[in-house]
């Protein structure tokens, strides 16, 4: 998804779909933990993070 933003900017097709990608990944692992049997499940915390922000055109802005 970074490369597809930086590449081809947020406006993109290109991001739009890297977005999808990892959105159902995201989905999957989330569907993964909560279907795993109570006492089995270990606390924790799932954290997404960026790299830093790009142009709507491709780029970097920072």
């Amino acid at each position: 998804m970074n490369a597809a933003g930086h590449s081809h900017g947020a406006a993109s097709r290109a991001y739009g779909d890297a977005v999808t990608r990892v959105d159902a990944l995201v989905g999957r692992l989330l569907a993964a933990v909560r279907q795993r049997p109570t006492h089995a499940r270990e606390d924790g915390t799932i954290l997404a993070t960026t790299d830093r922000g790009h142009t709507a055109h491709g780029g970097r802005s920072g």
